[in-house]
Parts: C-alpha cells; structure tokens; sequence
C-alpha cells in the first residue's frame, strides 16, 4: 500500500532489478483504518487483491507473471515504514472446480406449506420473539429490520417467523427486496430464509450489508461441546437481483 501515490504495489525482485506493477486506490478507501491484503500465487501467475472485508469484492486488484526463479519459495510480510500486521495465514492453494453441479430442478408448488400473503399470515406461522412491526400490508409481509441478530452481540434477539417443513426434500423460495443502499456505510441491515432448529443451531442465507460492501451469505450456527460456533460464506452482492432462495432436508 502506497499512501503517497494511492496505489496498490505488486514488487517483483529477481537478479537485482525490481518491477513494479501497481492498481489504483479509490479515493473514497480509508488507508488509515486496517485491511485485507490477499495474495494468491499459482505457478507463475500471482495475483494480489486489497479489500476493506475480504468478501470478494475488491477494491484494488494486480496481477504479475512471475520469474521462474520466484516459482517457489518463503511467504511472510514486509513494511517500509511505520506498519502494522495481523491475522497472517499461509495456506495451501485450492484446486480450482470447473464443472458445475447440477442445478436442482423444483417440483410443483406445495399449498400446505406456502404463503402468498393475499389474506395476512395463513395458520401455518408460528413467531419465536415476535416482532410487532412487521405486518402484512398488499400481499407481502413488510418487516422493518431490527436492532438485533442471530449472531454476534446480539446474539438470539431477533424475531424469527417459522413454519413446519414437509418431510423429505424441498426448496424453500422467497420474492425478497430489501433497500441496503447504495454508496454508503451501512452494518449489518440483512434479511433472508433461515432453517432453524434453536438459536444455537440454525443454516441462514440472506443479503446483508457490511460496511459499503454488499453480499450475499450463507452461513451455518451449530453449538461445539460448550462453543456457540458460527461460519459463513459470502460474494458481491451488487449486481444480484432481489431474489433468494435455498434447499434443505428434514
């Protein structure tokens, strides 16, 4: 990271000389603040990607061919100047898959189990912490978010609106539109399905917004021995539409 010329430097040294491939930083990225520096080196391609979040999504991005003498080696880090590191992982490189799996196909629509929300919220709901502002209103549940969350500080506050899955395999599918933003910083503000059994075990797919990032995850909360442990794994969001949707089996 440069803060003189706002740029993002990839520095490839071999046989005494140096070259230097670099990508600009928007002006809107706080150098000031800590980041994600993510350094992906495959053969002799290396790519290098900094990010505010590490959620796939960017802010600067270089890619330089390597020396072949450079092909193998140490990784560690470096700072000219007044620097700080932390949370350094060295891993070894995945195996890219480049078949994709077959698409489940829904079958018919099942009426037991569905709600159109044309006449308020049929028998088959049932609230855990139920949260008075969310109403029915022309044929869709209107939900104002809350402050609070199935994970973090908050931690088993939020309402959750259930009902009993079929047996056996399903899709579960909701129309969903949520106004995150655009261009600015919001935390957290989110909304989407969950599979719940309790608040310390529960699979959760939403869009959410994480600082100016928007993403899409899907993340899973189960209890291991007397840990609540939560996982989660998220992409850009930005050019989504307004639409999610997830599997499960019971």
């Amino acid at each position: 990271m440069n803060p003189a010329t706002r740029t993002f430097d990839v520095i490839v040294s071999a046989n005494g000389k140096a070259k230097t491939t670099s990508a600009p930083i928007p002006p809107s990225a706080d150098l000031s603040t800590w980041h994600d520096v993510v350094v992906e080196a495959r053969g002799s391609q290396v790519t290098a990607e900094y990010s505010d979040s590490d959620m796939g999504d960017p802010t600067a991005s270089v890619s330089v061919t390597l020396p072949s003498q450079l092909y193998h080696g140490d990784a560690g880090v470096t700072s000219t100047g007044a620097g700080e590191v932390d949370n350094l992982a060295v891993a070894p490189l995945y195996t890219p898959h480049t078949t994709l799996v077959k698409q489940p196909q829904p079958g018919g629509l099942m009426a037991a189990y569905s709600d159109d929300f044309s006449n308020g919220l049929n028998s088959g709901w049932t609230w855990k912490r139920q949260d008075s502002a969310a109403q029915v209103v022309n044929g869709s549940l209107q939900w104002p978010t809350e402050d609070a969350d199935l994970t973090g500080g908050s931690a088993g506050q939020a309402g959750v609106l259930l009902r009993t899955p079929p047996t056996g395999t399903y899709t579960v599918e909701t129309k969903l539109t949520i106004d995150l933003g655009s261009d600015t910083t919001r935390e957290f503000q989110q909304a989407g399905l969950v599979v719940y059994n309790a608040d310390t075990d529960f699979l959760r797919l939403d869009q959410v917004a994480t600082g100016p990032n928007r993403i899409t995850e899907f993340g899973k909360r189960v209890m291991v021995g007397n840990i609540s442990s939560w996982g989660a794994a998220r992409c850009s969001a930005r050019r989504r539409p307004p639409r999610t949707s997830g599997s499960g089996t019971r």
